[in-house]
């Protein structure tokens, strides 16, 4: 028999619950209000976000270059209003967006169409000693047709 891997996904070690999500279809860009939980005993930071297959890198802790041709990576795509890091066992809101063009190109933006449109995605975030957790996310996604500040 052999035994079954550890879990990589949604371990405990870091919480994240999105409040609320908007897609602003001007901007091709997801604007999340996000509340993380730092259970570990390091300080954390989000370094990415991947969504159907596209990943999204906050430029300021991640340098990613692309594996392969048709690896999806925009590497300035992610930004944290306060990028600052969560130390261990604070819980803080985070207000996230999510901008590139791939929203269109890669027609992610499909949830424009539909009034009950949901998201789902990886959040990758990184420990200052060096260990990566992942945590899974899924919102109700609300499209929004104007520009806002």
């Amino acid at each position: 028999m052999i035994a079954p891997l550890t879990p990589q996904v949604n371990t405990g070690d870091v919480d994240v619950s999105i409040k609320q999500a908007v897609y602003l279809v001007p901007k091709r860009s997801m604007r999340m209000s996000v509340v993380l939980e730092n259970h570990t005993d390091s300080a954390v930071q989000i370094g990415e976000f991947s969504v159907a297959n596209v990943r999204f890198i906050n430029p300021e802790l991640v340098s990613v270059n692309p594996q392969e041709s048709a690896d999806l990576v925009a590497k300035q795509g992610l930004r944290i209003a306060d990028n600052t890091p969560i130390q261990p066992g604070a819980t803080k809101t985070l207000s996230i967006e999510v901008q590139d063009a791939a929203w269109e190109t890669e027609k992610l933006n499909g949830l424009i169409r539909d009034s009950d449109s949901r998201m789902g995605g990886l959040m990758f975030l990184y420990g200052a000693d060096g260990n990566r957790f992942i945590v899974s996310l899924s919102a109700p996604v609300i499209p929004q047709f104007v520009n806002t500040p």
